[in-house]
């Protein structure tokens, strides 16, 4: 359960308690709805109607009971926390750990090391951004439906800020740059295509160094379109290392993709958050031997 409580100040005197659930939490229709009950909300310790009117130095309390995610088991696993608090979970993700259960993988995903974790709460599983099983890095979680709805909504604004680091087979044309072109799903299930009659995508990237054949590079994704990075440094014939599915076959395991940096604004108290999480040793390991 989470538990906000606002000392109402003057701007919300004589303000319906829905008009401050959404002005200053910005709660969505639904969520107040689910509020309403024998003590979703209280103003000065008694259950308060959303219709009722709250006064200066009242002060407004909201319960926010959680339930507990269906048919996510609970599977005993090391986790990198980079930070957390009663609102959000950061998790620095390793590669080769899907983000969500599948019919593949049940019982061995990043899900369920989470609800490991808080084995002894009621907890819903809420991934604000999700990495291919293959990437690494920065999986920002949120704790409460509270979080979720305020997380949710600055993904939709593209106030959610994400970089990561690939290594390219091959040389990029310009040592910054950016690619707009759009994205669709090829033939399968999995496989993506440059395709004009597909979604809008859009890529910022920077070169960071250079090698005869390979390249390192930030890149930020604007927009989220499934293997957007991928696809992106593929059409621009720099294909990322180990990238089977869009370049060439070389060795290596996995890969070479990692979520480094997030920014976004703190769901309760709006303050501007930066994450960053370093890569995971196989990567480290391979950027050392070709940029040495």
């Amino acid at each position: 359960m989470r538990i906000l409580t606002l000392t109402i100040p003057t701007e919300y005197d004589g303000v319906q308690i829905k008009s401050v659930l959404r002005k200053h939490f910005g709660l969505s229709s639904a969520l107040i709805t689910a509020l309403k009950t024998a003590d979703g909300i209280t103003l000065n310790g008694v259950h308060a109607n959303v219709t009722e009117k709250a006064h200066t130095g009242d002060t407004l309390v909201l319960r926010i009971y959680e339930t507990d995610s269906e048919n996510i088991v609970a599977t005993e696993m090391e986790l990198d926390i980079l930070y957390e608090d009663e609102d959000i979970l950061a998790v620095n993700k390793p590669a080769g750990i899907p983000t969500h259960p599948s019919i593949r993988h049940y019982s061995d995903t990043l899900a369920n090391g989470v609800r490991y974790y808080y084995k002894d709460l009621p907890f819903t599983f809420r991934a604000v951004n999700r990495l291919d099983k293959d990437t690494s890095g920065i999986v920002l979680i949120a704790k409460n439906r509270f979080s979720s709805e305020a997380l949710s909504k600055q993904i939709r604004e593209k106030k959610i800020g994400k970089a990561y680091l690939a290594i390219c087979c091959g040389a990029l044309p310009a040592k910054d740059g950016i690619v707009n072109v759009p994205i669709a799903r090829d033939e399968g299930i999995i496989k993506r295509r440059i395709d004009e009659a597909g979604q809008y995508a859009e890529t910022h990237y920077s070169v960071l160094a250079q090698a005869e054949a390979y390249t390192l590079v930030q890149a930020e994704p604007i927009t989220g379109r499934t293997h957007q990075i991928r696809v992106h440094m593929a059409h621009l014939g720099a294909p990322l290392y180990a990238d089977f599915l869009y370049g060439k076959e070389v060795p290596g395991s996995r890969t070479m993709l990692h979520c480094s940096t997030l920014t976004f604004l703190h769901p309760l108290t709006k303050k501007k958050m930066r994450l960053s999480a370093p890569p995971s040793p196989d990567f480290e390991l391979l950027k050392q031997k070709l940029f040495q």
